[in-house]
């Protein structure tokens, strides 16, 4: 009897192994779905599998997972997906992997500018990083302000040439009092109905003045359908703006320098680390 609970015990020990080896190779090889699918690095990221295993359906997977998957394999260039992560990694190993490389390496920076700072007058650091702190609050108030200097669109039309198409983009825009911007950067989003953001122009909001506030641009017409369908959102990036110091110099609208350059190294990383961080949030 003890004999027949042995070998009975012996083969269902024996089963639960079998059950559990079946199960983790089906996870290695199953190609999963949403940020579970795996991707087919087995013979590089050059090869026709390797594409076809990163090609998704409408709705497996967000937006931001899909931008963050492509930062991802940015970072690992030639045979590097292969190398750190097997032959069919999922996309969340791949892209959380890199997450907290990327996240690693800000921390490196970090550690290393506190131990420059530490040999530094202690004195000094502390006002470095007080001004620096009331610096960046007052470019941040500074920025909020500049919402007013939004340009507006006024008048859509479209442009025929003899090389194509064009739409022709009117807007208002009232310049900030006091500054004397020399560059603007601005993003003319544009789309149709079905599809709102089918692509961006970007340009100097400033490059086309007509009279005094109203401004045009010529956009390259990819809509094809009639101008009461057509979406367009226009934006400003102030923080990217250059504004006129003297006549032959020209600085950031929102620059901040402080006492001690180490501030901002020291800030800077540990600001690209929560964001990289964040994204883990996704996945």
């Amino acid at each position: 009897m003890e004999q027949e609970k042995d070998r009975l015990s012996f083969c269902w020990k024996l089963f639960t192994l079998a059950v559990l080896l079946i199960i983790g190779v089906a996870s290695k090889l199953l190609p999963g779905s949403g940020v579970h699918a795996r991707l087919d690095a087995s013979e590089g990221t050059k090869s026709a599998a390797f594409e076809v295993s990163r090609q998704f359906r409408y709705g497996e997977i967000s937006e931001p997972q899909l931008a963050k998957l492509k930062w991802a394999l940015r970072q690992l260039p030639g045979d590097e997906l292969q190398h750190r992560y097997g032959d069919h990694p999922s996309i969340r190993t791949v892209v959380l992997g890199e997450i907290m490389r990327a996240a690693d390496a800000q921390l490196m920076v970090a550690n290393s500018t506190l131990a420059k700072l530490d040999k530094m007058d202690s004195a000094a650091v502390k006002a470095s990083a007080e001004k620096y702190k009331a610096d960046i609050e007052e470019r941040k108030n500074k920025l909020r302000s500049l919402i007013k200097y939004w340009p507006v669109i006024t008048n859509v039309v479209r442009e025929p040439a003899p090389w194509g198409n064009f739409m022709l983009v009117s807007y208002e825009m009232n310049l900030p009092e006091g500054m004397k911007l020399s560059f603007l950067p601005c993003a003319l989003e544009y789309g149709d109905d079905f599809e709102p953001k089918r692509g961006k122009f970007e340009f100097d909001c400033l490059f086309m003045p007509v009279r005094n506030g109203n401004y045009q641009i010529r956009l390259p017409d990819p809509i094809g359908s009639d101008l009461a369908d057509v979406k367009l959102d226009i934006s400003a990036d102030y923080s990217r703006a250059t504004v006129e110091e003297r006549s032959d110099t020209f600085a950031l609208i929102d620059k901040v320098q402080p006492l001690i350059p180490e501030t901002e190294t020291l800030v800077q990383a540990y600001s690209r680390m929560k964001s990289i961080l964040d994204d883990k949030a996704y996945f």
